[in-house]
């Protein structure tokens, strides 16, 4: 008889034991692999949150970079803000310059010896529609008992302006139509700094004075044979 299969006085015998053994040295294995498993999936993933990180820290970088440009090129701006202020300035005071001529008694004795004789100038006269709403704004106007004559002030007249007062003129024959005792013919005029032949032209062929620099002051360019178109409130 064997003596693996007696029974010790606790009721084992060695075959129960090698059993209970060889179980928990399978449960031992396989508690082991499944800490194996978990082991290189946190593995795993460390590794990816590292190359996450990686890739954040290298993003963080490229935005520092961009945040960089981006604050070099505000200041660049606020640089070219600075000059072009400056130099609507300077426009801005070129045409108060112009205006100031243009009221000074010498202009009106030129218009004067064309045989006009204002005698009232106004700058920025403004007409305004039913709505309240600006319908046009002249530059200068100057008044006699036959004519008004609107003056539109640039510093570098172009083609677009000179079409532009044309309409502003007929608003203005339109306007002063039905609210003045004596029906006035109204005429126009384009003075510029810089003003190109071309435009000079265009003004003149549309029956327009063209006033000029001349030295320290303007003149008004009269062509032989120029009339002075005369304009009514047919906008048609």
């Amino acid at each position: 008889m064997s003596t693996n299969n007696i029974p010790d006085s606790t009721g084992l015998t060695f075959e129960k034991v090698w059993h209970t053994i060889q179980k928990n040295a399978k449960l031992m294995r396989m508690g082991y692999k499944r800490s194996q498993k978990e082991y290189e999936k946190l593995r795993e993933q460390s590794e990816k949150t590292d190359e996450q990180i990686k890739k954040t820290n290298e993003q963080i970088k490229k935005t520092d970079e961009q945040i960089k440009k981006t604050d070099e090129q505000i200041k660049k701006t606020e640089k070219q803000i600075k000059r072009t202020s400056k130099q609507l300035g300077y426009l801005n005071n070129r045409l108060g310059d112009m205006e100031e001529y243009l009221v000074a008694p010498g202009m009106v004795q030129q218009f004067n010896k064309l045989n006009y004789h204002f005698s009232e100038v106004t700058r920025n006269y403004k007409i305004y529609g039913k709505d309240k709403k600006t319908l046009a704004e002249i530059d200068m106007m100057l008044e006699n008992d036959d004519f008004i004559l609107c003056v539109e002030v640039k510093v570098t007249p172009t083609e677009k302006d000179i079409l532009q007062h044309i309409e502003r003129l007929k608003i203005v024959q339109q306007y002063f139509r039905d609210r003045r005792p004596k029906e006035k013919k109204v005429i126009g005029a384009i003075a510029g700094t810089v003003f190109k032949d071309e435009f000079k032209n265009i003004a003149i062929e549309n029956g327009l004075y063209v006033i000029a620099p001349s030295g320290h002051t303007f003149k008004i360019d009269v062509p032989e044979g120029f009339e002075p178109q005369i304009f009514s409130g047919d906008s048609k």
